[in-house]
């Protein structure tokens, strides 16, 4: 077959692209969306502007529609922002008719007039109920550009188009025609951002697909290079030096070709050239949607401009940042285009391109702009507060303007020197001390930032918590530390510290880490009355009588100390969490003065042989504390009549456990994972400042499967990741209700930590808390609550658990014998269990959803399993 020539090639540069008369670059993201679609999977197409992302939707309709499958693609952006409720839905039901040839058939007005006894999405609803009842083909709804719902109070009523679909997706097993129905949302715009009501649940389902850029060495962009050459090896250098400069963003790359292919070039030189005649500055390119729409994205949809583009600007100047996607900061920047996510999970400046024109000087220009709009807010409040309660504009002003004004000094200050504030997912606000990898003599730089620092320390924007991380750092001055008296939290773990005097100065300190220091005495410890949180553990601390007075403390640690009498921890009501692994016997057990206090202490290596059902064992030091399981048989998966089940919770089936196995008591905490890091088996992962004793989280299935065949290594025992149907065997506990605890959601947070009051008071996700308060809005330390009928601890929640299975969308064909389902797509694996981060109605012990292994996120952890001989 002949190839066309060069300038019979089509180049679409913006807008969708149309397969028929258009060049299309296929991505592996349409492999995996016809397969999502074919599967009648609900999907969510998200990414930055210009990405492909119609184009990609128009591609599968070509394809699909020749096997069967209906079509309805409604831009959201075409309705408009009607602040009659009745006339947007009326148009959006109008539009899905007449792409689906329905709409002599069925009667809008009626079903739209039908919610003044129920509500829009009940219109909705009905309407696809009527669709599928005048069809018999699957259905297909592409429902683009999303992120036209949001930003506006008049559009709230929209909840209501994304309660309907999820509503649908849920409904799926009571009424299977809803099977034929498949959803596909398209935008800038993350699933969570959708439902705007906090009291609502959020949309929380389907395959979410970030679409990635061109990528040479898996895409084929053959088409490209016959565009820019007739001769291939002419075209392929100069797409490769394109690509140099574009690294693949779609929009761009097919811009830069097109301008090249007119301008008649003929040689990779003229890339250079083109770029550098073109993208002189943003100034220019003002006119250009692409770089605009960025813009206007940092400027209207992001939450926090100033915290986004501290983030951006560390990206920039090289800095390590591993992606956060529960973090909103970091989604946002994603979102914006600015950067991209790596095959590593890091952060990295999407293309030379943008780092050319959105370059630190750019980012010193906005960030004040930023800061200034913070700034108001924050005037704004204290002006309707002052104006309500005080008298005389003097007052007025020192009281409102004065702060606000020197702490915008203090920012800029810090910024010029290079020391950046970023918030972690506890709401500490880091001071980042310069690059890591340059030689910054940081105690000199904190030194001059200190007295700036101080004045940030009251600024309400950070909620008075500002933490630094000093870990692993060599020559330490503690006395330049202490001069930053706005600090809360300090971690000098691992480092040469030896006196703490310094540490009065700070008497507002709230957590102090000093793991593996040469600390002796913690007599100055006496001075900081409002510390909630210490780590002592692996230091020569023998004596801890200074910590009688420290009424505030919450969590102490002293593993691997050489403490020996603990009577001077009777007075400390606070306590919470006592740490004690390593320790040998002591002279007061702090139990029995408090049956409620939670004392964390490792039993001695012992072997699991002759153990009965429900006893401990521990192999090695490095092992985790293991439960025996006992064999048993179980029905896995969710009754038709519980409520929020899924349809890939079906069919309920038998399984037999036919043999005990061991499962870890807690989920693999920090220390565990450390040790391996230390050990050189595992990849180190962001602590988030959580304490030793939490759960390990940021890990993907690829690394929790390289913890385990470490620990195998070290033991010299086999352990390994649980299946599905262990896992859900041992999250029952023998018991067959919605959780193991019963069907009262108000028991919850005696067994669990999950989204609860005090998770909606702190983080304020946009889906229903639990009914009860258990103390902590992210993260607890493992353990903390009470134990399963098995005496596992954490099963359902805490953190969401990787599980070793293949994903397959029901079990249909599920093993029945316990062991790991290695058929499906194995490129994912499943995820069981609920977390702190997760909305109620998702932490049932059927539940069950899919993650690809790569995938790291802050309520994701792990834990392990051992065969028994």
């Amino acid at each position: 077959m002949t190839e066309e020539p060069a300038d019979a090639l089509e180049l679409k540069v913006g807008g969708p692209v149309d397969p028929e008369d258009n060049l299309y670059v296929r991505r592996d993201a349409d492999d995996e969306l016809l397969g999502l679609l074919r599967k009648g999977e609900f999907v969510n197409i998200v990414t930055s502007r210009q990405m492909g992302k119609t184009s990609l939707v128009y591609k599968a309709r070509s394809v699909l529609e020749k096997e069967g499958l209906r079509f309805a693609i409604v831009d959201l952006s075409g309705l408009g922002k009607a602040a009659d409720a009745a006339r947007y839905f009326r148009s959006l039901i109008e539009e899905l008719a007449s792409e689906l040839d329905l709409d002599g058939t069925l009667d809008v007005q009626g079903l739209v007039e039908a919610q003044a006894t129920g509500t829009f999405s009940h219109a909705l609803i009905a309407f696809f109920r009527r669709v599928l009842a005048q069809t018999s083909e699957p259905i297909v709804i592409v429902l683009d550009e999303i992120d036209s719902t949001l930003g506006s109070e008049e559009l709230a009523y929209t909840d209501d188009l994304f309660t309907a679909i999820r509503s649908i997706y849920t409904g799926r097993p009571k009424e299977p025609a809803f099977k034929r129905l498949t959803f596909c949302l398209v935008g800038v715009a993350t699933p969570n951002e959708l439902i705007k009501a906090r009291r609502t649940t959020p949309y929380n389902i389907g395959r979410t697909i970030w679409l990635t850029d061109f990528d040479a060495g898996k895409d084929d962009l053959s088409g490209l290079v016959r565009a820019l050459h007739s001769d291939p090896a002419i075209g392929q250098a100069m797409l490769d030096r394109v690509v140099h400069w574009t690294a693949g963003q779609p929009y761009l790359t097919v811009w830069i070709c097109d301008e090249l292919r007119r301008e008649k070039a003929s040689d990779p030189s003229a890339v250079d050239a083109f770029v550098e005649k073109t993208f002189t500055g943003l100034e220019r390119m003002r006119r250009d949607t692409h770089f605009d729409a960025t813009q206007r994205f940092l400027s209207e949809r992001v939450t926090d401009g100033a915290e986004v583009l501290g983030l951006y600007a560390r990206v920039l100047h090289g800095k390590r940042e591993a992606d956060q996607p529960a973090n909103p900061v970091y989604a946002q920047l994603r979102l914006s285009g600015l950067v991209k996510r790596d095959d590593e999970g890091e952060l990295v400046v999407r293309n030379r391109i943008y780092a050319r024109l959105f370059d630190s000087a750019w980012v010193e220009t906005t960030r004040p702009r930023q800061a200034l709009r913070r700034t108001r807010r924050d005037l704004y409040a204290v002006t309707a507060f002052l104006a309500a309660a005080l008298v005389g504009g003097a007052l007025y002003y020192q009281l409102g303007v004065v702060p606000l004004r020197d702490r915008e000094y203090a920012r800029r200050a810090l910024d010029e020197m290079g020391v950046q504030l970023s918030k972690d997912m506890k709401a500490w606000t880091y001071i980042e001390l310069g690059d890591v990898d340059r030689d910054v003599d940081r105690m000199q730089l904190l030194k001059k930032a200190a007295p700036y620092l101080a004045v940030l320390g009251k600024d309400p924007a950070s909620g008075g918590q500002l933490a630094l991380d000093l870990s692993g750092e060599k020559d330490v001055d503690l006395a330049v530390v202490a001069s930053v008296t706005g600090l809360r939290r300090l971690d000098l773990s691992n480092t040469d510290v030896v006196e703490l005097e310094p540490l009065v100065n700070l008497p507002e300190l709230r957590e102090l880490a000093l793991s593996g220091t040469a600390v002796k005495s913690v007599q100055a410890l006496r001075s900081l009355p409002r510390l909630e949180v210490l780590d002592v553990s692996n230091t020569p601390v023998q004596d801890v009588e200074a910590l009688s007075g420290l009424t505030a403390l919450v969590e102490l640690d002293l593993a691997r100390t050489g403490v020996s009498d603990l009577t001077p921890l009777e007075k400390l009501s606070a306590l919470r969490l006592l740490v004690l692994d390593g320790l040998g016997a002591v002279r007061f057990d702090p139990r029995t003065a408090r049956p409620n206090l939670r004392v964390l202490r490792d039993p001695a290596a012992s072997s699991p042989t002759g153990l009965l059902a429900r006893q401990n064992f521990r192999e090695c030091p490095e092992c985790p504390e293991m439960v025996v399981v006992p064999a048993g048989h179980f029905q896995m998966g969710s009754l038709e009549s519980e409520a929020n089940r899924g349809f890939e919770e079906s069919p309920r089936h038998g399984v037999q456990i036919a043999s005990p196995f061991a499962v870890g008591r807690y989920e693999v905490r920090i220390d565990e994972w450390n040790a391996c890091v230390m050990d050189g088996g595992c990849k180190a992962v962001p602590t988030y400042g959580l304490g030793l004793s939490r759960p390990v989280v940021g890990v993907s299935w690829d690394d929790a499967r390289a913890y385990v065949g470490w620990l195998s290594s070290k033991s010299g025992k086999t352990y390994r990741l649980l299946s599905e149907a262990e896992w859900e065997y041992a999250t029952r506990g023998g018991k067959t209700t919605r959780w193991y605890w019963g069907e009262d959601p108000a028991q919850a947070c005696r067994y669990e930590n999950l989204y609860d009051e005090t998770g909606e008071r702190e983080n304020t996700f946009d889906w229903k808390a639990f009914p009860c308060d258990d103390g902590y809005a992210k993260t607890a330390p493992v353990g903390m609550f009470l134990a399963n009928p098995f005496g596992l601890h954490d099963m359902s929640g805490n953190v969401s658990e990787w599980i070793d299975d293949c994903v397959n969308d029901s079990y249909e064909g599920a093993p029945t014998d316990g062991r790991v389902w290695t058929e499906g797509d194995c490129s994912q694996r499943m995820v069981r269990g609920g977390s702190w981060y997760i909305a109620p109605q998702f932490t049932h012990s059927a539940l069950r959803y899919r993650l690809d292994t790569s995938r790291r996120y802050a309520f994701l952890g792990f834990r392990v399993a051992r065969t028994l001989p």
